[in-house]
């Protein structure tokens, strides 16, 4: 009887093995993709610098506004007219305090492109090195990440077709187009 179990085990594991494999993208597809990744990793470091020297401009000017407005008092004698030029230096000073902290938190990336996405790009080269080797949790993990839903299993047939994640979809079109 356990040698039923075993020789269905088997089975299943073969027929997993041959998911996993067809998950694994071509070289070239997943270059393509790495280079697509690295594409839109630049450009959103470029728009993040646009955005904080737009910030920077606003505060430059905002400096120019406060300085006219202490020249205009030094040359008022109205007190009323001061206070309002006051109130309007302390309300430019809050605005650019904000913009500053603002150009601040655009700050550049910890770590490079590569940093980031080695280990994901390792995983999606070869899930099923990453199957065989790994722990439980990383198999659990690799089941969420490659699949949308669970896989479903017909004695005889194998398993049914697997509804993959979008990461894997889009790799298998890039695959599929070359």
């Amino acid at each position: 009887m356990s040698c039923g179990k075993s020789v269905r085990r088997d089975e299943v594991h073969s027929s997993f093995d041959g998911v996993l494999e067809g998950l694994t993208p071509s070289q070239p597809s997943l270059g393509l993709f790495q280079t697509i990744f690295a594409k839109v990793w630049d450009a959103q470091a470029k728009q993040v610098g646009a955005m904080k020297m737009q910030l920077n401009r606003k505060i430059t000017g905002i400096d120019k506004q406060i300085n006219a407005l202490l020249d205009n008092i030094v040359k008022l004698s109205n007190d009323r007219v001061i206070t309002s030029f006051e109130a309007k230096i302390d309300k430019l000073e809050r605005e650019k305090l904000v913009l500053s902290e603002k150009a601040a938190t655009l700050a550049k990336p910890r770590h490079t492109f590569n940093e980031m996405f080695e280990l994901a790009l390792a995983f999606l080269a070869n899930p099923q090195k990453h199957w065989e080797n790994g722990s439980l949790a990383s198999r659990k993990t690799l089941l969420k990440l490659a699949f949308d839903a669970p896989l479903t299993y017909k004695r005889n047939e194998g398993f049914r077709t697997p509804q993959t994640s979008s990461i894997f979809k889009a790799l298998s079109n890039i695959t599929s187009a070359n």
